[in-house]
């Protein structure tokens, strides 16, 4: 198990992206902060698209904006079929990341 404050590394298509910062883990779920590292250029337009989308919510508030919504959630769907992090052996279900770099791990049962 994954202790809290443990940083954790993020891949995306095999390569090493950045680290999570883990703040809060429960049974099903990590919590933390993306922390880019040096090869975050491989993934950037797709981490920019959930931001962006995660922003337009965020801005709406307290209304929700329902295209954005869906559109964050298809951006971060894409990021999570292709986000590994190797020191979670059961996998993740979801890697769902905010414009604010806050990221909710759903892990898989």
């Amino acid at each position: 198990m994954l202790a809290k404050h443990h940083e954790v590394d993020v891949f995306f298509d095999h390569i090493l992206v950045g680290w999570l910062r883990v703040t809060t883990r429960t049974s099903a779920k990590l919590m933390g902060t993306f922390h880019p590292g040096p090869h975050f250029e491989a993934c950037r337009p797709l981490f920019e698209e959930a931001f962006h989308w995660s922003r337009q919510l965020h801005q709406a508030e307290p209304d929700v904006d329902y295209v954005a919504w869906d559109l964050w959630v298809a951006a971060t769907g894409r990021i999570t079929e292709r986000v590994a992090l190797p020191a979670l052996p059961s996998g993740i279900d979801e890697f769902a990341i905010d414009h604010d770099l806050s990221v909710e791990v759903t892990l898989h049962a």
